[in-house]
């Protein structure tokens, strides 16, 4: 299974649309652009397709743990 299955079946289950999608990307500061959600989601055979990175799935996966949970809060260590 590649990074854009894995991408897809996670839309589906959580039934983002493209949309909700881009602002789980804002939430890692990244600025997805359309064009290229909709590259992404395309399957292998499908003319347009663009292969999903590595990248790309860790700040989606990113952003959706700050969406349902919130932002890490910063611990201060004392030496």
């Amino acid at each position: 299974m590649i990074h854009n299955d894995v991408l897809r079946r996670l839309r589906f289950a959580l039934r983002l649309n493209d949309g909700a999608t881009i602002e789980i990307f804002k939430l890692v500061d990244y600025p997805m652009e359309a064009e290229y959600l909709q590259a992404i989601m395309k399957k292998e055979e499908e003319p347009g397709f663009i292969r999903c990175r590595d990248k790309i799935i860790s700040l989606f996966l990113d952003g959706l743990i700050i969406q349902k949970r919130g932002k890490k809060k910063a611990v201060n260590r004392v030496s």
